[in-house]
């Protein structure tokens, strides 16, 4: 079996290279038949010689003298176990070199392989072992196939491969151990392993977090600027007691400017704000005053500008936005106990150098934006002050235009932002803000739930004369997410602006004061008149409103802002210049009255919803509460809807006289003006008096004025 097993092995090679002859020819030109002849002659004539003289059987038939050792069919046999050959020789190497990387992460840390790429002119040293296995793997296959009768000897490959990786890694520890600080880092490494294990017991924590502290006490400077290094300083701040934290902060203190330029030490600094208290905060703050025209340029530190104007108080970011407006204001700094960064109050200061200090600040703004500096919320304010102050129609407000149309989606989620947008558009011609609408369009859902982005809409409903360009791009927006804006506090002001204007019933007073900041541009810019403009919206807006009141009255009714929603749309939409068909308005007021009916005392019912009362005493009313007469405005046409709720409410009207919410609704029917029923429901209510008057000794206010609207 054993001379079986080496003849195998020796037709193994030459029949790889017959393969590998034939293979080649086929991919060549076309062969002459002589040659075609040729070359199927030699091919069978090493056949003959694999297999032997032929011999005479006992049968009397020729055959091969190794027929019955060698398989059939030999071809077969000759091409394909080669490659099982090499399958076998491969596979013990793969598996010792896999074993060798597993031993080198799980020895070491996963910041080394960082230190040897840079040594290495940026390749790691596994990256260089892999080189060398890929060169070995080839040189060994290319020695199969040229000495294709000595097979190559097993296992040399992998004793090699781990050679390699052996002095390998004895060489990055000796590199490692070279460096300043080594024995710091390396124990810091394994401290920092286990710190950031959340279920590490509290007590072990602690004494590792002492021991961390107690290394790095007088090297923190040497360790903060390095990759590795850094993050173990992070943990000692994160983790220590106060003490230790403020020794940290005092090692650090005149170098935190340079800190904030480093590409890792920046994150420890931003640590230091995070969990320092506001003294510690402040000590860092100050020392970057004077540098911040020039740090809010810089790649690394401007991240930290953004978070160190998060963290300043309104002082501490008054002084710091002083310095863009010129070199001049970080060189002589305000040094009184409340500066002002007010730019246009500077301005009214020192008119004489309006000119200087607008182009100073116009060219940082500029070399920001062309850095992608204009998401930090220091840059917003800065750009407010710039446009605030630049006058109307002259290159001041063309040349910001240009530069931030671009920009808004990165502006228009913070309040300096949103104003800066409100701005625009409000300075803006006809051909900018079609432009600006284009930008703003594929967020406008996004920006009309947004605390600060709503008033960027508001300004668009004042300021754009074409309010069907404006219609076309709020509505998209609106539309899918209309239920949870309706319903959202700020959403349904982004909603409700065309019907409701700056009303106090939807406004709050400081959004209605940045609104009236704009008034004196708009009236520059902008030729339509704000009630015809108004009138139109509502013409586009009404329809899709009045769909979603109708199709989702329920939960519209039952939600404190939804019940504001349906009315502020049907208050709105009643108006006969706006066009609504009436059976559009009495179908939308006979879903509402619907949700009425059924037994009042249930959990789910409408009555419980303090929504649902308020908006049925003020549909029955009529009309909205008008804040300057402090009366009941009653609409015209009426909507009557005082009689369709009687309806619904027929049944049950002495369960609604009784209770806490729906008492209200049933005296807003007995002073309604128009209502028809009025005697059936006092003669309903008279039967019910000892049941009132019991419930309002109770405490039910509503309970207590029908009886006396009863009695008088």
């Amino acid at each position: 079996m054993a001379a079986v097993k080496r003849k195998k092995d020796e037709a193994g090679p030459l029949s790889a290279a017959t393969a590998k002859k034939i293979k080649t020819t086929k991919s060549s030109k076309p062969v002459t038949r002589v040659a075609k002849e040729t070359r199927q002659t030699n091919v069978k004539s090493r056949i003959e010689l694999i297999k032997g003289p032929k011999v005479t059987g006992k049968d009397g038939k020729e055959k091969s003298a190794k027929a019955d050792e060698i398989e059939q069919p030999v071809e077969v046999e000759m091409i394909e176990k080669p490659k099982e050959k090499e399958k076998k020789k491969l596979l013990p190497k793969a598996k010792a070199a896999t074993k060798i990387v597993d031993e080198e992460v799980s020895e070491s840390d996963e910041w080394d392989s960082d230190d040897e790429g840079e040594e290495n002119g940026g390749v790691g040293l596994d990256h260089a072992d892999d080189r060398e296995d890929a060169e070995e793997d080839a040189e060994g296959n290319s020695a199969m196939e040229g000495n294709a009768d000595k097979p190559a000897p097993s296992g040399s490959g992998s004793s090699k491969s781990r050679e390699a990786h052996a002095a390998q890694k004895k060489l990055a520890a000796e590199r490692r151990a070279s460096k300043p600080n080594a024995e710091i880092v390396t124990r810091g490494k394994r401290i920092w392993e286990r710190l950031r294990r959340h279920e590490l017991p509290g007590p072990e924590r602690k004494k590792l977090v002492n021991e961390l502290c107690g290394m790095i006490k007088g090297n923190v400077k040497q360790l903060v600027f390095k990759h590795d290094a850094s993050r173990i300083v992070q943990t000692a701040v994160k983790r220590g007691t106060p003490e230790q934290k403020l020794e940290i902060m005092n090692e650090l203190k005149g170098s935190y400017v340079e800190l904030a330029q480093s590409t890792y030490g920046r994150y420890l600094l931003v640590k230091l704000l995070h969990y320092g208290d506001l003294k510690t905060k402040s000590m860092i703050i100050k020392e970057f005053y004077g540098h911040v025209r020039k740090l809010i340029k810089h790649g690394e530190a401007s991240l930290v500008m953004s978070d160190i104007w998060q963290y300043a108080n309104s002082t501490e970011q008054e002084r710091l936005i002083r310095e863009f407006y010129g070199v001049e204001f970080a060189v002589f700094r305000d040094k009184s106990e409340k500066p002002d960064g007010s730019l246009r109050k500077i301005l009214e200061n020192m008119p004489e150098k309006r000119a200087v200090i607008m182009k100073s600040l116009f060219e940082l703004l500029k070399a920001l934006a062309e850095k992608g500096a204009l998401v930090f919320a220091i840059v917003h304010r800065a750009l407010l002050e710039f446009i605030s102050n630049a006058a109307t129609g002259t290159s001041e407000v063309t040349e910001f235009l240009e530069l931030v149309i671009d920009h808004f989606n990165d502006l228009a989620f913070s309040k300096p932002g949103a104003s800066v947008i409100q701005y625009c558009i409000t300075h803006g011609t006809a051909k900018d803000r079609k432009a600006m609408l284009k930008n703003l369009k594929p967020m406008i859902c996004s920006i009309a739930g947004h605390e600060a982005g709503y008033k960027i809409l508001l300004s668009i409903y004042e300021c754009v004369d074409d309010t069907t360009l404006v219609a076309k791009t709020v509505l998209p927006g609106f539309i899918p997410e209309i239920m949870t804006l309706a319903c959202n506090n700020v959403g349904r002001i982004s909603l409700l602006y065309p019907f409701a204007g700056r009303s106090q019933r939807l406004l709050h007073a400081p959004a209605i004061q940045s609104l009236a900041a704009l008034d004196d541009i708009r009236a520059q810019t902008s030729k339509k008149d704000l009630l015809a403009k108004k009138v139109e919206l509502i013409k586009h807006l009404a329809p899709i409103y009045m769909r979603t009141i109708i199709d989702n009255a329920p939960e519209l009714v039952q939600d404190a802002f939804g019940s504001k929603f349906i009315s502020e749309v049907i208050f709105g939409a009643n108006d006969p210049a706006v066009g609504i068909p009436r059976e559009t308005m009495d179908g939308a007021l006979d879903a509402i009255a619907e949700t009425a009916v059924g037994e009042p005392k249930e959990d789910d019912h409408v009555m419980q919803s303090p929504g649902a009362g308020r908006l049925f005493k003020n549909l029955v009313q009529g009309g909205p509460y008008d804040e300057v007469s402090e009366s009941v405005k009653v609409l015209d046409p009426p909507l009557n809807f005082h009689s369709k709720l009687y309806k619904r409410i027929l049944p049950d009207l002495g369960v609604w006289a009784t209770s806490l919410r729906g008492s209200w609704v049933v005296l807003s029917l007995l002073e309604a003006q128009g209502f028809g029923e009025k005697e059936e429901v006092e003669k309903i209510l008279k039967e019910n008096m000892k049941k009132l008057e019991q419930v309002a000794v109770t405490g039910n206010k509503g309970a207590a004025a029908i009886v006396e609207k009863l009695k008088g």
